[in-house]
């Protein structure tokens, strides 16, 4: 199958079982070539420290089950940012900590063959209304 210029973003369709053999990409300068997951990885989240949220890359080298779970310091589940099917490739996933207090939690990820883990910070902010605090001052005097 050769597709030139696709019109959308669908390149086609099937109702019977196929199977990629080959992929080539070409542009008018040559080849492109085609960077594709070799193991499964976890990139370090950006920003990290961070105040809610967190961004980190994931990639699988086949499609399958994938768990990514956030756990605290005391080997704690906490929080699950994703669990079941995934395709091979790479993947974008956030995790919202807004609902946790600050402190150092670790982001694990398991493909049920290989678990790759890291650090995340997360830093809460707390805002004070300046008159609020002159206010509390002054009720102590």
């Amino acid at each position: 199958m050769i597709i030139v210029l696709p019109n959308s973003n669908e390149l086609f369709t099937s109702n019977n079982n196929f199977e990629i053999v080959d992929i080539q990409v070409v542009s008018r300068e040559g080849n492109i070539e085609i960077v594709q997951p070799n193991q499964l990885s976890l990139s370090e989240a950006y920003p990290n420290p961070f105040n809610p949220t967190t961004s980190f890359k994931v990639s699988m080298e086949n499609e399958g089950v994938l768990n990514v779970s956030v756990f605290n310091v005391a080997g704690q589940l906490i929080d699950t940012v994703h669990e079941g099917f995934i395709s091979a490739g790479f993947h974008q996933l956030n995790w919202n900590a807004s609902n946790h207090a600050s402190g150092l939690y670790i982001v694990k990820a398991n493909d049920g063959i290989n678990v790759i883990s890291q650090k995340n910070n997360v830093v809460k902010i707390i805002e004070l209304n300046i008159s609020e605090r002159f206010n509390s001052l002054s009720d102590i005097n």
